[in-house]
């Protein structure tokens, strides 16, 4: 049976290809851990069409898409990686999306920031292809910035019914009031997805947020506490840990730091508040869709032995 493994590398590279596995070009700076996220696929048949390559079988989606953007250009190029991506997906579910952004707290000539200009471009592409009821379909998703010229995003959908859950502690981020941009963040904070293995899950990257409000402004180590708390919460929404109580489960903790000298002290309190997911974090130097947040964590799970089965 022919496979292919799609790798989340923990450093910036070309990218690189062969028959069974694909490395994303992603530039982001390893702090420590590892190793990286990678998932695998069975029997993929591959469609390339412009910048846009998709892995397909007749259960689960894989696409990738990035183009050289400027700040100009941010919005409209988002809207035309998300209008492909979505014409991948078609009438399946979208389970997860990781957005890298260049730039992501710039604002050029001190106008939009880079994030509110994606967020604009993203949820265009959604209500054009969904109409109004467009939000009760999001799943969960990050949004991370880089040092880079090339915009990227890349998307796991099913054709498997999903569940999205919330967090009662937080506004959803498709709600956020106008002060966060025209167009709010188009994300859930986690998808649930059933599979004969045992379900996925995925919560998006998660950051010390009550309501709609920032906690803790610029100050990482008081924001560790509400970001553990909040995994924690939406980690049970899901019914995560449950699940992990049931059977053997494989994590993928990636953890962004805007500060990478505390690294330590943010590494040793993750351990304390989140022991579930204590063996497999992985750190990196990165900023965070707001500029006052410098912490923010995004959790994988799935059952040991786990691949996209036809």
């Amino acid at each position: 049976m022919n496979r292919k493994t799609l790798i989340f590398p923990p450093e910036g590279a070309e990218p690189a290809e062969s028959a069974e596995w694909v490395s994303l070009p992603i530039r982001q700076l390893l702090l420590d851990g590892g190793p990286g996220e990678s998932w695998t696929m069975e029997s993929p048949g591959i469609q390339e069409k412009g910048s846009l390559t998709v892995w397909r079988n007749a259960s689960y989606l894989m696409a990738w898409d990035s183009r050289e953007t400027s700040h100009q250009n941010l919005k409209d190029n988002t809207r035309q990686i998300y209008d492909a991506l979505l014409d991948a997906v078609g009438d399946w579910q979208i389970m997860r999306v990781w957005n890298w952004i260049p730039g992501i707290n710039v604002r050029p000539d001190g106008g939009e920031e880079n994030y509110r200009s994606f967020c604009s471009g993203r949820s265009g592409a959604f209500a054009s292809r969904w109409g109004p009821a467009f939000k009760k379909r999001l799943s969960a998703a990050s949004a991370l910035g880089v040092d880079d010229k090339r915009l990227g995003a890349l998307l796991f959908a099913t054709r498997h019914p999903v569940t999205h859950a919330e967090n009662p502690l937080q506004v959803p981020a498709y709600e956020y009031p106008p002060e966060y941009g025209q167009n709010a963040p188009c994300f859930s904070r986690g998808t649930a997805v059933p599979c004969a293995e045992g379900p996925l899950y995925f919560i998006s990257g998660t950051a010390s947020v009550r309501n709609s409000n920032t906690l803790y402004p610029h100050d990482l180590i008081r924001q560790i506490p509400v970001t553990m708390e909040n995994l924690n919460i939406i980690a049970d929404q899901l019914g995560l840990l449950r699940a992990m109580g049931e059977k053997s489960y494989e994590v993928f903790a990636r953890v962004y730091l805007r500060k990478p000298d505390f690294l330590n002290e943010v590494r040793s309190s993750l351990v304390q508040y989140l022991p579930w997911a204590a063996h497999s974090m992985v750190f990196f130097h990165a900023d965070i869709c707001r500029g006052d947040l410098d912490l923010e964590v995004e959790v994988s799970a799935r059952p040991f032995g786990f691949t996209f089965l036809p």
